[in-house]
């Protein structure tokens, strides 16, 4: 009986050497063929700085730039680009190590001379196939954030630039600060300090402003950072409380007639009486 299941063991093994032996041998023949149709799938990728798909990665100074060629079939040349612009082309025959595959090519990229902002890298390649038939390789673009420079205070804006308020009212100004590059600067690296003109107010360090008296003045903010500062400012009439006569706004016109009053209008009433009747009296004689 064990004699039996021996031999049954040995003849199923023997069956799963000769089923892996063909499986073998078919795929050696098809991938034969596939060579000698040109079918090799080369590509080339920028696989430094590492490509972040939903964000530019940050970089300063000077940087390695590197593209791989993941398949048997190499370029002999890459070209790198930043912005479009050409920047290095890397040879295989520069680098002694390089004889098995993947291929690596690389340069240096300076990024001081560029400015400091949003730039995409890029990469691409020569082959020739199997067919003879040129074919050109290009990698996808990387996006990358150049920082090297401290940010600089290059511009300011306060809002609301006019307003209105009614005494014992409050209002909020609110300042933005922006760097050379129109990029957003934090407020925790500003010096901000706020005041008020015309003596028609109070503001808090947070540019809270609280009316007091009626009148008309200004808000005025200085931002500093570092060696910059700049200095903005925004109209606000205050009025008087809601019911209150400072509350109500008379217009003026340097063209219109001020009404007299009724002391004024009756000697003007008995001066033109007179002067009718002495007119009439003239007529007479």
């Amino acid at each position: 009986m064990v004699e039996k299941n021996s031999r049954t063991v040995f003849i199923c093994f023997e069956l799963l050497i000769i089923l892996s032996a063909t499986v073998a041998m078919n795929y050696s023949l098809s991938d034969t063929s596939a060579c000698q149709h040109g079918f090799h799938w080369t590509s080339l990728a920028i696989v430094m700085p590492i490509n972040v798909i939903d964000r530019p990665v940050h970089v300063k100074g000077t940087i390695d730039i590197v593209a791989e060629s993941d398949e048997n079939m190499s370029p002999t040349q890459v070209s790198f680009y930043f912005d479009g612009q050409f920047l290095y082309a890397d040879h295989i025959h520069m680098h002694l190590n390089n004889t098995t595959f993947p291929y690596f090519f690389s340069c240096k990229w300076d990024t001081t001379t560029v400015e400091d902002g949003l730039h995409e890298l890029n990469a691409t390649g020569m082959i020739i196939d199997e067919n003879g038939t040129n074919r050109t390789l290009s990698s996808e673009h990387v996006s990358v954030l150049v920082k090297n420079s401290q940010q600089v205070l290059s511009a300011i804006y306060l809002l609301p630039k006019t307003a209105m308020v009614r005494s014992m009212a409050a209002r909020r100004f609110i300042v933005s600060a922006f760097d050379q590059y129109d990029r957003p600067i934090n407020s925790t690296s500003l010096n901000i300090t706020w005041s008020v003109e015309g003596g028609i107010g109070i503001v808090g360090p947070d540019g809270g402003f609280r009316a007091t008296d009626p009148g008309i003045g200004r808000v005025q903010v200085v931002v500093r950072r570092g060696n910059s500062g700049l200095t903005a400012r925004s109209n606000i009439t205050v009025i008087g409380s809601e019911g209150s006569s400072a509350s109500k706004v008379k217009p003026h016109n340097k063209w219109v007639i001020p009404f007299p009053d009724i002391t004024t209008l009756s000697v003007l009433l008995v001066t033109l009486a007179v002067l009718i009747g002495r007119r009439n009296r003239n007529g007479r004689g």
